[in-house]
C-alpha cells in the first residue's frame, strides 16, 4: 500500500547558493524552530539535491510546511471560523393549511446554517468525518498564515522578519487548472461577484444613453438651426453681434436683412462633424436623462447591497468583523488600562494626531493637483492665443486634446506619488485590524483621487466661464480661457471625459497585456519543479485595492458628468470587460496565489459608492440648470429655481428608493434567523422536542 502523500500547506523559499555565506542563517533557524514549536511540520530542503531541481534553480532553498489537523481545528476556534453544521434542523410546519399554503410561497428558503466553530464540538460539523479535506485548502493557507505572521518576533529577529516575510508564499493547488473551466478566462462574462454587476448594470444603462447620444445626430435636421445660428455668432462681425443672439437665431429673415453675405454662412455644412456632435450632446431631452441616471445610481447601489448580503450570509462573514484577528504588524505603546494586562494598547489620542498630520499631507498633495490644472490651462490658453492656424481639427488637437492628454499625465504621476504616500501614512497611524487599516487607506486614496481625477472637470464644467480675474490676479491680464461665442462648455467637457477615460487606462492595460505569459503550462518533472515555478512570479501586491480604486472612479465619471458625454458608459462597459479578461488571465498563471482573506463586505468603498451619488445628483442638476441648452440663456433667477427643484427632487425620490428596497432579501433575513435558532438549539444540546418554528 503506498505512502499518502501530506498535504503541503505552505512554502517559504529563499535564495543561498551553496558555498556562499549565508549571513541570516542563525536568525532563519532560529525563526523555524519557532515555527516548529508552534506544532506545524516543516520540511527545510535544498533545492539543488540529488532527484531535485538543477541548473540556475538549484540555489533556491524550499521549506515545506504541514499542518496537523489538531493545530488547524485549535487555531480555526482561535481565529473564530465558523463552518457548515452537520445536521439540519427541519423545521416543519404543522397542520394541514400550512402545508397546503407552503405550496405558494414566493420566496427562496436558503438551506445554510453554520455556526462558531469549537475544537470540543468539532463533531457537530458537517464533513468532520474526513478530517483532510474538512478545512478546504484556501481555509488551511489562511489558518497556516495567521499562525506564522504571529509567532513573536524575539531580540534577534529582527533581520529574519525584514527577509523571510516578504518571501511567504502559498504553494498553488496542483487542481488550480480546473478553476480555469469553472472560471474561464475565455468567456465573455464571470463570477466575479461586484465587477461583474458593474458591467452587467452598466450594459443596461449603456443601451439608455447610445439612444439618447444617437438619435439627435440622425435627427440633424432637428438641430440646424442652432448649428446655423453658432456657425453665424461665430463668424460674424462684431454688428451681427449687436443684435440679441435668441431674436436672431428665431428670425432667418432678419438675418438675412442684416447681413446678406451671411447667407452662405448659415448653410449647414456637412463636413462640420464637431458641430454636429456638440448638438447631439446638449438637447431638449439632456435634463431627463440627467434625472433618470441620478435615480439609477441610487438603485445600483441599493441593488448591490441586496446582493453583498447574499454574499455575506453565503461565505459565512456576517460578523467577521466583531471577530476579526489583530493585524500581524499592530503594535502597542502601553498594556492594556483597563485589565493590565500585555495584550498591545495603542492611544486613541496618539492615532487621531497622526491622522491629523495625514490629513494635512493629503491637503498639500491636493495643493499640488490644483497647480498642475492651473498649468494645464496656463497651456491651453497660450497655445490657443500665440499659435494661429487655419486648420480648425489641428487647433483642436494642440489645445483641447494636448491639454487634456497633460492633465492625464499629471493624474498618473501625482496619484502614484500619492499612494506611495498615503500606505506610508495609513501604516504610521498603527491600526489593530486589517478592516480599520483598509477602510482607512480607502478614504485616503479617494479624497485625493477625487481631486486629481476631477479636478479639472470641475473646471471646464463650472469655472471656465468667468476666469479672466484669476488670469489678471496671477500677472496674465491678456488670457482669458472661456467655452466660445456660445458659452457652452458641455462638448469641451465631453470631450476631457473621454480623453481621461481611454488614457488614464492605457497604461494599465498595456502593463497588463505585454505581462501575460506566453505559455500556460510547463514541462515539470517534481513538485519543487512547480514550486520554484510559481516562486519566480511576482507577487499579487495591492492587486484588489488598485483595481477598485480604478473602477470607482470611472464611476465617478459616469455619474458627476453624466449628461455631457452619453457613450461614456459604453466606453467603461467595453473595457470593464476587457479588464475583467485580463485578470483572470494574470490571476491564474501570472501571479503567485494570494492568501484567501477574508472580507464582511467591500469596506469604505461602498460609502465612496454612496457620496459620488450624492455629488452626481448637484453636479448633474448645476449642469443642467447653467451649461445646458435648457437653462443656459435663462435669467440666473430662474437657473437657481431650476437647480432648486431638480436637486430636491431627486433626493427626495432617493431616500424613498433607499427606503422602498431592502438592503437584506427577505429570504435571506428568515435564513439567518432560522440559522441563529437552530443553531442555538444544537450547541447548546437542547432536546428536538423544543424545535419550532419561531
Amino acid at each position: 500500500m503506498t505512502e499518502k502523500i501530506p498535504i503541503i500547506d505552505y512554502v517559504l523559499v529563499y535564495e543561498w547558493e551553496p558555498g556562499s555565506i549565508d549571513p541570516y542563517a542563525e536568525q532563519r533557524l532560529r525563526f523555524l524552530r519557532d515555527v516548529e514549536n508552534t506544532g506545524l511540520r516543516v520540511d527545510h530542503r535544498f533545492a539543488g539535491e540529488k532527484g531535485l531541481t538543477a541548473g540556475p534553480a538549484a540555489k533556491y532553498q524550499i521549506v515545506k510546511i504541514y499542518a496537523p489537523f489538531e493545530l488547524l481545528s485549535w487555531t480555526a476556534e482561535r481565529m473564530k471560523l465558523k463552518m457548515p453544521l452537520a445536521e439540519v434542523i427541519e423545521l416543519k410546519m404543522a397542520g394541514c393549511f400550512q402545508r397546503f399554503m407552503s405550496h405558494f410561497k414566493t420566496e427562496t428558503v436558503v438551506n445554510h446554517i453554520s455556526a462558531h466553530y469549537e475544537h470540543e464540538k468539532r463533531h457537530l460539523f458537517k464533513g468532520i468525518e474526513n478530517e483532510e479535506a474538512f478545512f478546504r485548502p484556501a481555509l488551511r493557507s489562511l489558518i497556516v498564515h495567521y499562525i506564522l505572521t504571529n509567532i513573536p518576533i524575539e531580540n534577534g529577529h529582527e533581520d529574519v522578519e525584514d527577509y523571510v516575510k516578504p518571501n511567504l508564499h502559498v504553494v498553488k493547488d496542483i487542481k488550480y487548472v480546473a478553476l480555469e473551466r469553472i472560471w474561464n478566462p475565455n468567456r465573455l462574462f464571470y463570477n466575479m461577484d461586484w465587477f461583474g454587476f458593474v458591467a452587467i448594470i452598466y450594459f443596461n444603462i449603456t443601451i439608455l444613453k447610445k439612444l439618447w447620444f444617437i438619435v439627435p445626430v440622425i435627427l440633424v435636421d432637428k438641430f440646424s438651426p442652432s448649428i446655423n445660428c453658432y456657425n453665424a455668432s461665430s463668424k460674424l462681425d462684431e454688428s451681427f453681434r449687436k443684435y440679441n443672439y435668441n431674436e436672431i437665431c428665431s428670425s432667418p429673415d432678419l438675418i438675412s436683412g442684416m447681413v446678406e453675405s451671411s447667407v452662405k454662412i448659415l448653410s449647414v455644412h456637412s463636413g462640420d462633424f464637431f458641430t454636429i456632435i456638440q448638438s447631439a450632446l446638449d438637447n431638449d431631452a439632456t435634463p431627463w436623462f440627467g434625472l433618470i441616471v441620478c435615480l439609477w445610481g441610487t438603485i445600483f447601489l441599493e441593488l448591490w447591497k441586496r446582493i453583498n448580503a447574499k454574499l455575506v450570509y453565503g461565505w459565512d462573514v456576517e460578523n467577521f468583523e466583531n471577530d476579526e484577528p489583530t493585524r500581524p504588524e499592530f503594535y502597542g505603546t502601553s498594556p492594556d488600562p483597563v485589565t493590565g494586562d500585555d495584550e498591545p494598547y495603542y492611544p486613541g489620542t496618539l492615532r487621531r494626531t497622526k491622522m491629523l498630520l495625514s490629513l494635512l499631507v493629503g491637503m498639500l498633495m491636493v495643493f499640488a493637483v490644483i497647480s498642475s490644472v492651473v498649468a494645464v490651462v496656463i497651456y491651453k490658453t497660450w497655445i490657443r492665443i500665440r499659435v494661429k492656424t487655419s486648420n480648425s481639427f489641428v487647433s483642436f488637437l494642440l489645445t483641447t486634446v494636448g491639454a487634456s492628454f497633460l492633465n492625464v499625465v499629471s493624474i498618473i504621476i501625482l496619484g502614484k506619488l500619492y499612494h506611495i504616500i498615503a500606505v506610508k501614512m495609513t501604516d504610521w497611524e498603527n491600526y489593530r485590524t486589517q478592516t480599520n487599516y483598509n477602510d482607512a487607506l480607502i478614504l485616503k486614496l479617494f479624497a485625493f483621487h477625487f481631486a486629481n481625477s476631477y479636478s479639472s472637470l470641475f473646471y471646464i464644467a463650472f469655472l471656465r466661464k468667468n476666469n479672466q480675474k484669476f488670469f489678471q490676479m496671477i500677472g496674465l491680464p491678456d488670457f482669458e480661457d472661456n467655452c466660445g461665442d456660445l458659452n457652452n462648455c458641455v462638448s469641451e467637457l465631453s470631450v476631457q471625459v473621454l480623453i481621461l477615460m481611454i488614457f488614464k487606462l492605457c497604461p494599465k492595460f498595456l502593463t497588463d497585456i505585454f505581462s501575460l505569459p506566453s505559455q500556460k503550462q510547463m514541462t515539470l518533472s517534481s513538485v519543487d519543479d512547480f514550486i520554484i515555478k510559481e516562486h519566480l512570479k511576482p507577487d499579487l501586491g495591492d492587486f484588489t485595492l488598485g483595481e477598485y480604486t480604478e473602477k470607482v472612479i470611472q464611476y465617478g465619471y459616469q455619474m458627476l458628468f453624466s449628461i455631457s458625454f452619453p457613450l461614456a458608459p459604453l466606453l467603461f462597459f467595453i473595457t470593464i470587460l476587457f479588464d475583467i479578461h485580463v485578470d483572470a488571465k494574470r490571476l491564474l498563471w501570472m501571479y503567485k496565489r494570494p492568501v484567501a482573506f477574508m472580507a464582511q463586505d467591500i469596506g469604505h468603498w461602498l460609502t465612496v459608492l454612496d457620496l459620488i451619488n450624492g455629488v452626481a445628483i448637484v453636479t448633474n442638476a448645476c449642469l443642467i440648470a447653467f451649461n445646458t441648452e435648457f437653462g443656459r440663456e435663462r435669467p440666473f433667477y430662474e437657473q437657481l429655481i431650476i437647480l432648486i427643484v431638480i436637486e430636491h427632487l431627486v433626493f427626495v425620490v432617493r431616500v424613498l428608493l433607499s427606503n422602498m428596497i431592502p438592503d437584506v432579501p427577505q429570504h435571506i433575513q428568515l435564513a439567518m434567523r432560522r440559522e441563529k435558532y437552530q443553531v442555538t438549539t444544537k450547541m447548546k444540546g437542547y432536546p428536538s422536542s423544543l424545535h419550532r418554528f419561531r
